[in-house]
């Protein structure tokens, strides 16, 4: 029984260790996006995502991964722990798809249709997931909010 103990000592040890560490990272998280948001004057970056978008993009996902083998394999096929449906795992990927075409300057700035200010289209190519199309994903981001996202496989030869 003392092994058993010592084990317990130990894990809540380790998980206060977690803890502290996790507030730390999330500390930093909210200080660079306060920092972002601060010189973002016209709400390009993603910082969150509303549950509407949330939801297309989950639905529109799942149909991706009906219609492709290769996705199905990283979207439904998975462990658990790396689902994309679990919902932190879903909002990561959203937004590195978009620090990515930010970075490759896959990305427009238009005329937001609802509100007259500005909106953002990310425009990523899942090359990962292709097969005999190319699929590409597109997130609208609107004062620093994701609005939308959706999926188009396209034939490479309509580009």
């Amino acid at each position: 029984m003392d092994k058993e103990y010592t084990k317990l000592t130990a894990l809540i040890k380790k998980i206060a260790e977690n803890d502290r560490n996790l507030a730390k990272d999330k500390s930093m998280l909210d200080e660079i996006k306060k920092k972002i948001t601060e010189n973002d004057t016209v709400g390009e970056y993603a910082m969150t995502v509303t549950s509407h978008a949330f939801e297309q993009i989950s639905s529109r996902l799942e149909q991706v991964a009906y219609e492709s083998q290769v996705a199905y394999k990283d979207i439904m096929d998975c462990k658990s722990e790396d689902s994309i449906f679990i919902p932190s795992n879903l909002r990561s990927f959203i937004i590195e798809n978009i620090a990515k075409s930010r970075k490759d300057s896959t990305f427009e700035r238009r005329t937001a249709r609802n509100s007259g200010g500005n909106e953002f289209v990310y425009n990523v190519a899942l090359t990962s997931w292709n097969t005999d199309k190319d699929l590409f994903m597109s997130i609208i981001v609107e004062n620093n909010v994701v609005k939308t996202g959706y999926f188009n496989f396209v034939n490479p030869s309509q580009y």
